[in-house]
């Protein structure tokens, strides 16, 4: 809301999304890794949060896609929430991404 009170760009990866809280965590302790791995999509029925009681009642489960990040240290879901597609979820996450890391 900040933002857009001041009609600032939203120029973050995560802005439409959302990550469980153990992902979210683990994306924050390697940014840097995460930030830099190649997101992939996954389908609905191969996601690791799908018993999870949120998606489980959410309707909307299975209607937006769910990308993956992988690092050596492991793999976190990214939950493109407000995307109609893959492709559309692809570009809004690389336009968004933090500047690589030097």
């Amino acid at each position: 809301m900040i933002y857009e009170s001041y009609n600032l760009p939203k120029n973050s990866p995560t802005v439409g999304l959302f990550f469980f809280a153990e992902d979210y965590i683990c994306f924050l302790e390697n940014l840097k890794e995460f930030v830099e791995a190649p997101l992939e999509f996954i389908s609905p029925e191969d996601s690791k949060w799908k018993a999870r009681r949120e998606l489980v009642n959410d309707k909307r489960f299975g209607n937006y896609p769910i990308g993956q990040l992988s690092i050596g240290g492991g793999t976190i879901e990214v939950f493109f929430l407000h995307y109609h597609s893959e492709a559309e979820a692809q570009e809004k996450w690389e336009r968004g991404s933090i500047p690589k890391f030097v």
